[in-house]
């Protein structure tokens, strides 16, 4: 393992960004609603649509960035390996005992070894600047097998589950999106599935109409942020048939 294995697939600065900056000013707005099809008295409602999506483009970024945070067992093998990092180097010196102790260094890494090198450093004490680094050693093993221990009793709370796990942040846009369409555009959510063939321009079976438009517009809008998720308009459609019918706008279905 190393650090990239802990890598989240975009930076904080981005959920920042979209916090202080998201997408769907009223200019966005305008043209979002060209682009899906003009609502009923569509210049009346673009300020109240724009504050709602941006507020639901803040908390997708954020619900986003907490779910690609590294997992609990990729934690837990993170700290091992710290431990067992430091562990090597306080056998090496000798301190292994846990009693960080100058009469415990091994021969010949003292007096004309660490402690000399630690003074041509310009360390004012070469002896007493290695001593505190083999306690900071001994410090950070300590802390990191003690996180091993937390993140394993968080992974025996909460066992692995089966196939891949469903993403909640996009579930929870998808949702959003639905009751802004209902709200907006005054419709219950529907999607048509093209038929295909030589003279339409969708293929086969591919999600069509004006929701359709709606969250693939706004997720195309997330990822020009620098969020990084995968969906495809087939799979947005597929996690909105999944929702709740009421999550879904459907209120009496």
């Amino acid at each position: 393992m190393t650090a990239a294995d802990l890598e989240t697939p975009f930076k904080w600065e981005v959920v920042r960004a979209v916090f202080e900056s998201p997408p769907f000013d009223e200019a966005e707005t305008r043209a979002l609603f060209v682009a899906v099809g003009p609502p009923p008295l569509a210049a009346d409602k673009v300020d109240r649509a724009s504050f709602y999506l941006q507020e639901a483009c803040r908390a997708f970024a954020f619900d986003l960035w907490r779910e690609t945070q590294p997992g609990i067992a990729a934690r837990e093998a993170a700290a091992l390996k710290i431990a067992t990092a430091c562990h090597s180097i306080l056998s090496i010196t000798g301190m292994a005992s846990g009693e960080i102790d100058p009469s415990n260094l091994a021969a010949g890494l003292g007096a004309g070894g660490l402690f000399a090198s630690a003074a041509l450093r310009g360390e004012p004490s070469g002896k007493a600047s290695i001593m505190n680094a083999l306690r900071a050693v001994e410090t950070l093993r300590t802390d990191a097998l003690k996180m091993a221990e937390i993140e394993a009793k968080r992974r025996a709370m909460k066992p692995a589950k089966r196939g891949r796990p469903e993403s909640a942040s996009i579930k929870r846009l998808v949702a959003a999106l639905s009751h802004l369409y209902f709200d907006v555009w005054e419709r219950i959510p529907t999607v048509s599935r093209a038929k295909g063939g030589v003279h339409s321009e969708h293929a086969p079976n591919e999600p069509t109409g004006p929701l359709a438009l709606l969250l693939e517009a706004v997720t195309n809008a997330l990822q020009a942020c620098g969020l990084r998720f995968y969906v495809t308009p087939d799979s947005l459609i597929k996690t909105w048939e999944r929702l709740p019918a009421d999550e879904r706008g459907r209120f009496t279905a």
